[in-house]
């Protein structure tokens, strides 16, 4: 009785890692797609929040109005600066120096950032990381399902969850709405 408990035990020790992690899926392997359908959500989750966080960054209606607006602006203060130097008596180098100076404090690039700007800025990375991590990994779950299931033929639901994850997709990487 002992002999016979030491093979089964031993024999069972002795098969490879991955059949025994798949006799739990009845011998199967896992479903690759819908690992990459879940792995191209959550890229799709994370992008969206940072454009809920930041949305001046990917907004083109919101960029487009800010670099009008800057250029405007600009021409305003480019047709007083002669004005200016004239009154004042100084050079108007000097006073177009000045002129920046004023726009890089006004636009917010010539001063320390506030704690809440660092933890916004900290946020915007994880989530930048945390979106191309997902994507990373669904295409390496998608291939695995392209590997290992070549000629397999695809239902009409799949296709259409396809459709809808390269739609989405489409209109993150130019920028246009996405409707939730």
């Amino acid at each position: 009785m002992f002999i016979h408990l030491h093979a089964r035990l031993s024999r069972r020790l002795s098969r490879p890692c991955s059949r025994r992690l798949n006799r739990t899926l009845g011998g199967r392997h896992p479903n690759y797609l819908s690992q990459a359908f879940s792995a191209f959500w959550r890229a799709i989750r994370a992008h969206r929040k940072s454009i809920e966080l930041d949305p001046e960054r990917f907004d083109g209606a919101v960029l487009k109005r800010l670099i009008r607006e800057r250029a405007s602006e600009e021409r305003r203060l480019a047709k007083w600066a002669p004005a200016l130097a004239e009154v004042y008596g100084v050079p108007l180098a000097e006073v177009e120096k000045i002129m920046h100076r004023w726009k890089m404090n006004q636009w917010g690039q010539n001063r320390a950032k506030t704690g809440q700007e660092l933890r916004k800025n900290k946020m915007m990375e994880r989530l930048e990381c945390e979106w191309k991590l997902w994507l990373k990994l669904g295409w390496e779950a998608f291939e695995r399902h392209e590997m290992l299931t070549p000629h397999r033929w695809l239902g009409l639901g799949t296709i259409a969850r396809l459709l809808d994850l390269s739609s989405v997709l489409g209109r993150l990487s130019t920028g246009l709405p996405v409707e939730s």
